[in-house]
């Protein structure tokens, strides 16, 4: 794909892959199906697997072949797919971005195994995997670094790695503040997580953002992005401020955490089981109806 196709393909709200399981912990083929469906019919023009949403340290390598292969024929071209790794290291990871290129992913989401010391280590190891397929960067690598050290590896990698055709952030505040206007002219940008990311990277150089509303309620989606094409900072605030921030606050607030509560809120919008492979925590009956209880209130629900 060309850099264009690639921040064409990441502009406006974007979805990951939330790994779903069966109450034994198997992976749930049927619902990863269904979910990619879903996201492709409310119109995000990207599927992207992720270490995190993904839960790859849940799974077995050949656990993540596999995924990545479903995901792949799923998609059927239909929209742009973005590959995962497990933080290898680079001859494991060149092997990998070998793999899911002859899969047919578009992207490799490369995230660099920690204990990397040197900006040129780091330029060195995208380089690398840019000549073995399209690179995104995720930043949360860079969390264990300074400004300085991160500003002097994006500028390496900018000169030495033209592989690398994308960033998503995961630091917000300075960090993306002084990133985003350094690569944005080469890479396509997104924010990870929630609107408010999006919204606070924004006027600094951002292309779009993982969403979960397109694939739980993509109404809520569409009226934000729609805001943002208007130019109305207000209106997508307030939309943020109604549903985006309540959301979070909700499945970040049961027992277990976000994992545990986003895996409640796919079974309450009728997409997947709320079920974690141990020793992760499910939520109870009783826990799901308080949840759902909340959800309901800002629109979300089958």
């Amino acid at each position: 794909m060309t850099s264009a196709e690639v921040r064409e393909a990441l502009t406006g709200p974007v979805t990951s892959i939330y790994m779903p399981f069966t109450r034994d912990g198997e992976i749930d083929e049927g619902a990863l199906r269904g979910m990619i469906e879903r996201d492709i019919a409310n119109g995000s023009p990207t599927i992207i697997l992720t270490a995190g949403d993904s839960v790859f340290d849940l799974l077995s390598g050949d656990e993540i072949e596999w995924v990545t292969r479903v995901t792949v024929e799923q998609v059927a071209g239909r929209a742009m797919v973005i590959a995962a790794d497990g933080s290898w290291w680079l001859g494991r990871e060149l092997e990998w971005a070998r793999r899911v290129r002859e899969i047919g992913a578009d992207l490799l989401m490369a995230k660099p195994p920690e204990g990397v010391s040197r900006p040129e280590d780091y330029a060195e190891y995208y380089a690398a995997l840019g000549d073995e397929i399209p690179v995104m960067i995720v930043t949360n690598v860079f969390a264990a670094h300074d400004l300085k050290f991160s500003e002097q590896t994006m500028e390496l990698v900018l000169e030495r790695a033209p592989g690398v055709v994308a960033l998503k952030d995961d630091l917000i505040g300075e960090f993306i503040t002084r990133i985003a206007p350094m690569v944005h002219d080469s890479w396509a940008v997104i924010s990870g997580g929630q609107m408010k990311n999006h919204l606070f990277t924004h006027p600094y150089g951002c292309d779009g953002y993982m969403d979960v509303f397109k694939l739980l309620q993509p109404e809520i989606s569409d009226a934000y992005w729609s805001a943002i094409e208007d130019g109305d900072m207000d209106r997508a605030t307030a939309i943020v401020d109604r549903h985006d921030r309540p959301f979070f606050d909700a499945v970040c607030s049961v027992t277990g955490g976000f994992r545990a509560g986003m895996h409640a809120a796919l079974e309450i919008c009728g997409i997947a089981q709320r079920y974690h492979r141990r020793p992760l925590y499910s939520l109870s009956d009783e826990e799901l109806a308080q949840l759902r209880g909340r959800l309901e209130e800002i629109g979300l629900g089958q």
